[in-house]
């Protein structure tokens, strides 16, 4: 056999393997395309317009809904039936030559998406004439005690009236932190490569969401000398990496200190071990009146956060015992919640949490190492916490387990318990730790719906902030008892979690929550699962079959 067919015979192999696939798929999407599947014959088509289309392909069936309201899932079913019935229709015309015709698509997704802002499927909508003018309205407010601050009347209600008056109309100067994460040992960059999942990478990403929401959600237009991006790079344990940065921030020779204090909205955004450094970083600026929530509209995004440590049980894993330093061991004494870390992570949290500061906290469907109550703070409870889940498009499926787990998402959203079902699903959701399949805990990043939604979050204007900032006595942020990372899950836990859900009283005085319950119980009566860890949940589930 000669050399190009022995090639040729490789590449066809190694076609058919899911990874291999998911590295091609990933290497044909454009970075400006929302990260929407198409064929390449479309995104090669410069006649259609990017933001026309993008309307066009989210107009998707709203039969099945988890909110009640339009909803990006759809019946996949009805739609494959449908566009089986189009394709009927068009083989009777003439052929489809230019390769044009729409084909089926999915999207990478962030959900639940926060749809006082934004549309079910992430993507932003105008807001209404109405309320861009109360906005406006708001806006003379705020200039108007601003321009009495020298008045002792004035004075006692300023911040007052800037936390309850602040919109968007406001924001004239941005200031955002890219703060990274843990980095393996370097001598495994020859095999991985160097990181990619850099501060400054984190910092652009924000910058670019945040800008295309004023645009098109508000039609303001911030200008690249009203964005200052600060990446603050630097590796080591917790504790390390807090004082060096903070040090980096505050060096008089990059002038990024007067930046933040003079900035009207501070947006960190961190991954995975940046995660309770920023929380960290952030009470500190708070402490030494760098950061003021009060007079500033102040937000940290925390992706795939490390905030009840990895999955215990990568903590026997040879490489972590014996090739990875201090900082990598350090991650796991978050599994404890009275570890002194943990306990200085919780108490920073509380802090900036009732100072008024917003917390978008983001995990990753198939995560390797974060398991999904970890990343969505399972074990505080703040109204300033917003939580949510994304998912591959390769990876999604419309059924009864990806239903479940963003309908308890929402159940924490809206300051009610899900009864511990996300800690006992969260071992189903984890991703493979060898490379196979998608890469969770990294592509969570890469996404820039997860962006939109954090800064959909900071900026939302519905929702009341939760405390006033420094009010006395706030309830307590922990859970009681505070949740510790369980090393072994009792698998017959799992039916009682279901039937708390099913029979509480709180979500059944709910409209929307109860027609979401209503949407996961359907869901379940139609879904078969092929993996044998799925079908082991499915046979947990059994005795609450009359339930469901």
């Amino acid at each position: 056999m000669t050399t190009a067919g022995i090639r040729n015979r490789i590449i066809s192999q190694l076609s058919k393997m899911k990874f291999f696939n998911l590295f091609q798929r990933q290497s044909i999407i454009h970075p400006n395309h929302n990260s929407i599947n198409v064929s390449l014959e479309q995104q090669m088509d410069t006649s259609m317009d990017p933001i026309g289309n993008k309307k066009q392909l989210n107009q998707i069936d709203n039969d099945i809904l988890l909110d009640s309201k339009n909803h990006p899932w759809e019946n996949e079913e009805k739609n494959q039936s449908s566009m089986d019935s189009e394709s009927k229709q068009n083989s009777n015309s003439k052929p489809d030559l230019d390769g044009k015709r729409r084909k089926r698509i999915k999207m990478n997704m962030v959900l639940p998406s926060y749809e006082e802002e934004l549309l079910p499927d992430n993507s932003i909508e105008r807001q209404s004439h109405a309320r861009s003018y109360y906005q406006r309205f708001l806006h003379t407010i705020q200039s108007w005690y601003h321009f009495l601050g020298g008045t002792v009347e004035a004075k006692g209600i300023s911040l007052e009236i800037d936390r309850l008056t602040k919109t968007p109309y406001d924001i004239e100067k941005v200031v955002i932190i890219g703060v990274h994460g843990w980095f393996p040992n370097k001598i495994f960059n020859p095999v991985i490569g160097e990181p990619v999942g850099t501060s400054a990478y984190f910092a652009n990403k924000m910058e670019k969401a945040l800008s295309g929401y004023f645009r098109d959600r508000h039609g303001i237009h911030l200008l690249p000398e009203d964005v200052e991006v600060i990446p603050l790079e630097g590796e080591g344990t917790i504790e390390e990496r807090l004082h060096n940065l903070y040090n980096l921030l505050v060096d008089p020779s990059k002038d990024w200190k007067q930046k933040v204090i003079d900035a009207d909205l501070v947006v960190l955004s961190a991954h995975s071990q940046g995660c309770p450094v920023s929380a960290l970083l952030l009470s500190k600026l708070i402490q030494e009146q760098i950061v003021t929530p009060g007079r500033q509209r102040v937000g940290i995004l925390a992706m795939a956060g490390i905030s009840h440590g990895p999955y215990p049980h990568l903590k026997s894993s040879i490489i972590i015992k014996y090739v990875e330093s201090d900082p990598a061991k350090q991650l796991f004494d978050f599994n404890n919640s009275q570890s002194t870390i943990a306990r200085r992570y919780y108490e920073a949290m509380s802090h900036l949490l009732n100072s008024g500061c917003r917390y978008v906290a983001i995990g990753s469907w198939y995560d390797q190492v974060v398991p999904l109550y970890s990343a969505t703070v399972q074990g505080l409870q703040h109204p300033n916490i917003y939580r949510a889940l994304y998912i591959d498009a390769a990876d999604y499926q419309p059924d009864f387990l990806s239903h479940l787990v963003v309908f308890a998402l929402k159940l924490r959203n809206e300051g009610l318990t899900d009864h511990g079902i996300l800690i006992h699903l969260s071992d189903a959701l984890q991703g493979s730790i060898y490379g196979f399949g998608t890469q969770g805990h990294s592509a969570i990043y890469e996404e820039e719906n997860t962006y939109t939604v954090a800064i959909a979050w900071i900026m939302g204007q519905n929702r009341l902030w939760g405390f006033k900032p420094n009010q006395a006595n706030p309830p307590p942020l922990t859970s009681t008892p505070p949740l510790d990372a369980p090393t072994k899950i009792n698998p017959h836990y799992l039916a009682w979690c279901m039937a708390k859900i099913t029979s509480d009283y709180n979500i059944k005085q709910n409209e929307s929550l109860r027609k979401d319950l209503e949407v996961v119980k359907e869901l379940y009566k139609k879904w078969y699962p092929s993996a044998s860890h799925l079908k082991d949940i499915k046979y947990r589930l059994e005795p609450l079959k009359a339930k469901l």
